[in-house]
């Protein structure tokens, strides 16, 4: 299916819809849980997670993937690239800081910055916004061990999840007119050291609290 290749490459570009369907989306609230390890609370554990889309499902990309920016200057000025969940709030990152020459450039995000879900990269100058875009990232479990989490558990073994940026119950579409819905089934996986140590599935419910509790035996 043409859609679900779009979604396996981790540069396509997504355009967020203009509208919903007539009825309402979901509303939903932010996620919190608790990570335990022998009925113990597990502290500083990276909580990654992975989105299940309607076509597609829980998709995952093959080897490493980086994506490309291109954007053009009318003056030599101070360029800087920002990395962000969908969104918006304060970036996660910082991939591209420099002074560029006028004419047109292209520079790359690492893949190393790269957490899965739907994220937004921001090219700035001194004074203004250059370029914004939304993308997907799916990576396998095997290259989540050394990326950013999507968040981290604290002393008590609990994290927290941003509704906004888990793009739940929200539409896409793609620049070459496919499209897919971020659904409210998700998949927390947690790593330690070299592995995953645990892959939670879980179903978000509108409309209420979410709670999930983690265990690892």
């Amino acid at each position: 299916m043409r859609v679900k290749q779009l979604l396996i490459v981790v540069g396509s570009v997504l355009i967020l819809n203009g509208c919903f369907d007539d009825n309402s989306p979901p509303v939903y609230e932010d996620i919190e849980g608790v990570v335990l390890s022998g009925g113990e609370p597990l502290t500083d554990a990276s909580v990654h997670i992975r989105n299940h889309f309607d076509p597609g499902g829980f998709i995952q990309t093959d080897g490493e993937n980086t994506v490309s920016v291109s954007f053009s200057l009318q003056l030599r000025d101070l360029v800087t690239g920002n990395l962000y969940k969908n969104g918006g709030g304060e970036p996660f990152a910082v991939f591209f800081e420099d002074s560029l020459n006028s004419g047109n450039h292209e520079v790359e995000i690492p893949d190393s910055l790269l957490m899965n879900g739907i994220l937004a990269y921001e090219i700035r100058n001194s004074s203004s916004q250059i370029a914004t875009s939304l993308f997907v990232v799916n990576k396998p479990d095997s290259m989540l061990l050394d990326m950013i989490p999507f968040t981290t558990t604290n002393a008590d073994g609990a994290f927290f999840m941003n509704k906004d940026a888990l793009s739940l119950g929200q539409s896409f579409s793609t620049a070459n007119g496919g499209g897919f819905d971020v659904t409210d089934s998700l998949q927390i996986l947690i790593t330690e050291g070299d592995e995953v140590i645990k892959t939670e599935k879980v179903r978000v419910k509108p409309d209420q609290s979410n709670y999930f509790e983690i265990t690892i035996d």
